[in-house]
């Protein structure tokens, strides 16, 4: 999801082709979006 701020939030993992951040090792899925430090300006 992109904000109107140009903050780029992820809710993937990463690993079916989706935009997401890797897991951590007792996380079978993520709850909340993720945000994705990358500059969009």
């Amino acid at each position: 999801a992109l904000t109107e701020s140009a903050k780029l939030y992820a809710f993937g993992a990463g690993d079916k082709g989706q935009l997401g951040t890797e897991l951590l090792a007792y996380q079978s899925e993520r709850g909340n979006p993720e945000l994705v430090d990358v500059d969009l300006n």
